[in-house]
This record gives C-alpha cells, structure tokens and sequence, in this order.
C-alpha cells in the first residue's frame, strides 16, 4: 500500500507517514486531512512512497481538493524556509485553508439586494435575491445569519473600463513593463514618484493588458487592509468582481476557504491582499505588484517565519517568469541601492498628476518639546477649515496620557508583565499596556508605596482628539488608530466618510499617512516629530523621511498646494532644509553615503537571533551561549557578530528578551555558521533581514 508523507502545519522539520487508502489517488501537492496526535489538521503530501519504516501507520482520511498546490509553490515554501530559517510547517500555517463546515459552493450577497454574486457547483453569474431562493431553495437572510452566504465579499460588478490617456512619462514606463510581460521574462522595476504622480495610473494600465493579451494572474499586493478594500472597490469597477478576489487578515474562515479553492482553480485572475497573499497557490501570476514597497508592513517581525513580503513576491516572480513591480513614492534604501547596482530597473515620474504645487511645509519651533499644540497650528488648521477645506493630524502614540509615575515615590507606574509604563484610554477609562493589552482601573494606586498615580508624560491620539474638539465645537473629528478600528469594517468606514467629506479632522497614527486619495485635504499637521528620529534604530531617520514624504501626499493632491505643518525642537540646519524641501533623493543619496561609511545594510545584510525568556539570567546565559558559539565558530571574514543585548524594551508579557545582531554579506557562509546552533535545548529565533 502508498504511502504519504506529509507536511502538517506544526513547528517541527519532519514530515509524517500515513497510508493511502486504495480509492485514493494522492500526488505531491494535494491537501490532505489526517488525524495528527488525536486532532484532525490539514496538511499538503510532500512525496508518495511504496513504503515507510514506521509501523501502524493511520490512513489519510480524505483528499480535499483534486487540484494539487502548483509545484512552483511549493519550491516557493521550499525557498521560505530555508531562506528565514524556519520549519515548512510554520509556513503551511499562512498558506492552508481553515477547517471548517461552511460550504465553499455558497458565497455572497450584497446587503443592497440589487445585485448579488452566486457560487453554487459549477453555475457562475449574477442573480437576484429571488432567484437565489428559488435555485437553492432556502431564505438569503437567514443563510447570513447563519454565516453560510457571505455578505459583501464579492458585491456583484460588471467590468466597466475604459482606457485612461496617460502623461508622456507613465506611457514610457507602461511601455517598458509590457515589453517585459511580453518578453515572459522575470524583471523588477521600480516605479518611483512623488505622491500624486499617476502610478497607480500605469500599474492599472499594465493590469488591464494582461487580463486581455494573457491568461495570466495578477497578483497586487498592498500593505494595510484599508488600502486593499480601497483598491479592491476601485479594481473591481474597472475590471468586475468576478475577476478578482481581496485577501486581508478579517476575513473569516469560510471567507478565506472560498477564496483558497477560487484561485487554487484559477477562476480569479487578479488577487488584491496584504502580505500574508504571498502564499496563495497562484497557477501563473504574469505580474506582481507591490505598490508602497517601502511599508515595513511587509515584514512579519512578531512571529516566524520573519519573512518579508517583498523580497519574497521578487522571488516568486523569479520561480514563474513574472515581472516583478515594486511602487513607492519613498522607496526603502534596500531597494534603491538595488537600482543603483543594476539589479532593477528604473522608471520615474516626475510631473504630478493634476499639476499640483509641492506641499508648503512649515517647521514650528517648539523649546519645551510635545507639551502642547502651538497657536500657529491651530490658527492654520482654522484657515483650512474655514475655506471648507479637510485636515489630517498625525502623532504617533495612541491613548489618552502615555507615562505616568507616583506622586510620592516618583517610580513611574509600569506594567507587572512588560517594562513600559502603561497609558491611559479615556474611551475604556483604564490604563491599558499597549504589548500585552493588561488592563489596571484608573484609581489603581503606586504598587511601590501605595502614592497616588499623577499624569507625567506626553498626549496621545485620544487627548488631541478631545482637544480639537473644544476647539473645533462645529466641526467633525474622528480618531484612526487601532483602537478605534479593531472592530470589522470600521477601518473602511472611517476612509470611506473622510473621503466623502463626512469627517472634517482626521486624527491618527501611521495609519493617516497610507495612501488614502482625499482629494479636498489641504493640510497635515505632525506632532511629537522629535520622537520619530530619535529611536535606537538605525533606520529610524528613514522611516520618519519616508512618512513624512507620504503624508504631505494626503495634502493639496489636486489644484490646490497643500501644507504640511511640523511642530519640533530639532536645530539641525541640513536635515531641517532636507524636510523643508521634501527631497527624497537627496535624502536616500546622503543616507546611503552614511551607511556605506558605518558598513550598515544595504551594504551588509542584517540578521538577528533573539531568544526569551521568563527568568532574566537564563534569558541572558542562554543568549550569551549562542554568542559564544557564533564566535567560536565564525571563520568567515565577511560575518560580524555584535555582542549580546536586551531589547529596547527588555520584557513583554512577562517574557525577558535578548537579542544577538549580525551582519554579513555571503547566505551559505551564514547558513553554515547558524548550522552550529541546532544542538542546542532552548527555543530561540532567527530573523533574516531584520528591520
């Protein structure tokens, strides 16, 4: 009898034998159902053997779909693993459907009723509410309580596009990337303009040939939820919503498992989806696109496998021929440097789209740091509103008041389980710590002394948001931070209302700076900017350029200039005229002189091997052995391994953390060195290409 091995997914390197039972036909690639240690998971058949040494092997319970995960795919999982230093099964854990008993032949219906999208068995077109009931014979609104047709995934589109005339410079860039779809080639360009330049002009360009001159897939990934609904609302008018799909963290399981099979089955040609869309079994994705390529969204930094989804989408259009386009009006210095060494190929926009001036932005001095708004900015923000005009504010800290100490002992009033103090939410009327979520009431007293806790740090999101509303009493203000946007569909709510000039004030945190196309936004005001810069980050400075730079993008996008408005203490005469004049280029060629100077990536690749703990000497002796392995082993010139460190924030949830960076230019050197560290009987991490 065969036999199956296959990958589960579950933290270990083996796969796991079980027999096939003889009506089944298995090949590699087929998802399976098997009974692993009492629990049913599904898993994916690495190989099909004629025998295993394994005695009293159980069956496969059951194929779950005919069609196999496309071998390149695999090859894909093969190359993510090896390449982020994580077991596949870890991987299988972002790529295999949910189990569960929603039936994938039943999707959705729109809440309209007016139009509505039916999958049932092999029947695929638009159908009343009445001829749904009819067909299937049961009542649509008690199939979505039931949670058995999905509302709203898919509101029914017919395509409707129409060719837009582009500039002289987006047709030459268009130009460019047909030249590689039609060369079947693998490329990677990089399409860089400042905001409001008309990229998204020539991607959606580029997409439209390829459904039309290709049999394709199309695969665009974007890295915040907001933006794929916002881009999915606008593709799906353009092209239908039967030829395309959105993927992003709140979609249920059944959601999810619809959407799996649909593009296993190659019925979707376009996939619009955060980062974790990497790992659809795509058939033959033509182009791949990554608009806002910078967006350390990308990179998953809290769990393995640390992948970057960037880097990644490069690979996979690598493995099926695919031209790769990577989209930024600020693009990382990794792949800049990338330009510049010939590996991708440049296509810039220079004229902005509607002829719009570049934002007018004004440095207000501020001696005592973030202890209040100026009058400046509020008289701007005034002028703004007065001409019926919209306002972002942007500050990076939610909650009301962010520190807090005794009034008595002066200890500051930390976490039990993290060392960051915790900040107050008025909206929840408790302190609450923004790492592990631990929550204390607001007449929590000094754990020290029993003193009474006083504020004694700087506002947050909440606090502003309360601010401007005494002083704006007639106009709308709405907060955007996650606080406000863990529930489903808020997100879409909040950038649907201030797109159709429903919210006046805008207050939130990197979330604002995405990018959002609201037209009648004339100014952005950013508070707490010193902060930005001045983390213990060796990219700190970028990340703050690049935010800055995509936040005047949200201001003046069209006959109007925009005015950024930035409260701070910096003196710092070159950096303050390199924000004045918003020069991005300036800044990636003066910042990349200064790393080549330090050695620093892009020049060397960055690897970090973290380990935790709840014990804080174990948390230390058990990082300093993996060091002193490293140091004993390393007999390569081009690796450098810096001494051990605790985190900037040494404990989260009761969990100690220590951290080992390491930077090197040569993969099979490093691979080689880590291979000392197998052998070891603690848990520890490695994250490759660390941010």
């Amino acid at each position: 009898m065969k036999v199956a091995k296959v990958i589960l997914p579950v933290a270990l390197e083996r796969s796991f034998d079980y027999l096939i039972p003889d009506e089944l036909e298995l090949t590699k690639g087929n998802i399976v159902e098997v009974n692993f240690r009492g629990k049913m998971f599904y898993g994916i058949v690495d190989v099909v053997v004629d025998s295993s040494e394994v005695e009293k092997l159980k069956y496969v319970e059951r194929k779950i779909f005919e069609i196999p995960i496309p071998e390149k795919i695999l090859n894909f999982i093969e190359w993510i693993s090896e390449y982020y230093f994580t077991s596949k099964g870890l991987i299988l854990k972002n790529l295999l459907p949910d189990k569960t008993k929603i039936p994938a032949k039943y999707v959705c219906v729109s809440r309209k009723r007016e139009f509505t999208e039916l999958y049932y068995e092999t029947q695929k077109r638009s159908l009343s509410k009445s001829e749904i009931e009819k067909l299937i014979k049961i009542d649509v609104d008690r199939m979505i309580d039931e949670n058995i047709l999905k509302e709203d995934i898919f509101p029914y589109r017919k395509p409707s596009y129409v060719e837009k005339r582009l500039t002289e410079e987006q047709e030459d860039a268009y130009l460019k990337l047909k030249e590689s779809v039609d060369a079947d080639q693998f490329k990677t360009f990089l399409l860089y303009g400042q905001p409001a330049t008309g990229k998204t002009e020539v991607y959606i360009k580029l997409i439209s040939y390829v459904i039309e001159k290709t049999q394709k897939n199309i695969l665009l990934l974007l890295p915040e939820i907001g933006l794929v609904e916002q881009s999915y609302s606008i593709l799906s008018e353009l092209f239908g919503s039967t030829n395309m799909v959105k993927v992003h963290s709140e979609l249920s399981k059944g959601e999810f498992n619809f959407i799996f099979k649909e593009i296993l089955s190659n019925n979707r040609r376009i996939v619009i989806g955060t980062r974790s869309s990497i790992f659809l079994p795509f058939s033959d994705p033509g182009v791949i696109i990554v608009d806002e390529e910078q967006d350390v969204s990308f990179k998953q930094y809290d769990m393995a496998p640390f992948y970057n989804a960037r880097d990644s989408a490069i690979y996979l259009g690598k493995l099926f021929n695919s031209t790769v386009l990577l989209v930024s009006a600020t693009p990382s210095l990794e792949t800049y440097n990338n330009v510049l060494k010939g590996k991708y190929e440049l296509l810039t926009l220079n004229q902005k789209y509607y002829n719009s001036e570049k934002p007018d932005v004004q440095i207000i001095y501020t001696e005592t740091g973030y202890k209040n708004i100026s009058k400046n900015s509020i008289d701007l923000i005034l002028n703004s509103l007065e001409e019926n005009e919209q306002v972002i504010v942007f500050l990076n800290r939610r909650g009301y008041l962010n520190l807090y100490r005794c009034s008595v002992c002066g200890e500051f009033f930390k976490c039990d389980n993290c060392a960051v103090s915790y900040s107050y939410h008025k909206s929840f009327n408790s302190f609450i710590c923004h790492y592990c979520g631990d929550r204390k009431p607001l007449d929590s007293k000094c754990p020290l002394c029993g003193g009474k806790i006083v504020p004694a740090g700087i506002w947050g999101t909440e606090m502003v948001e309360s601010i401007f509303k005494k002083i704006f009493k007639n106009k709308v203000i709405e907060r955007f931070d996650i606080d406000i946007t863990t529930k489903k569909g808020a997100r879409k709510k909040i950038i649907e209302d201030f797109i159709q000039h429903k919210i006046d004030i805008l207050i939130g945190t990197q979330m604002v700076s995405k990018g959002y196309d609201v037209p009648n936004v004339s100014t952005v005001l950013i508070l707490n900017f010193d902060s930005s810069i001045n983390l213990p980050d060796i990219r700190s400075v970028e990340r703050f350029m690049q935010l800055l730079v995509q936040t005047s993008g949200r201001a003046g996008r069209r006959d109007k200039q925009g005015k950024i408005i930035i409260e701070s203490s910096i003196t710092n005469e070159k950096f303050l005229k390199m924000i004045k004049n918003l020069n991005y280029t300036m800044f990636l060629e003066d910042e990349l002189k200064r790393r080549r100077e330090r050695d620093f990536p892009p020049f060397k690749r960055m690897l970090k091997i973290s380990h935790r703990n709840k014990d804080r000497d174990d948390c230390w002796n058990n990082i300093k052995k993996i060091y002193s392995i490293l140091v004993e082993k390393n007999i390569y010139r081009d690796i450098k391994i810096f001494p051990p460190g605790f985190y900037y924030i040494e404990r989260i949830n009761r969990y100690y953390r220590t951290e080992i960076f390491i930077f090197y230019e040569n993969f099979k050197n490093i691979k080689k060195l880590l291979d000392n560290l197998k052998n070891l009987k603690f848990e520890y991490y490695i994250d490759n290409d660390a941010l």
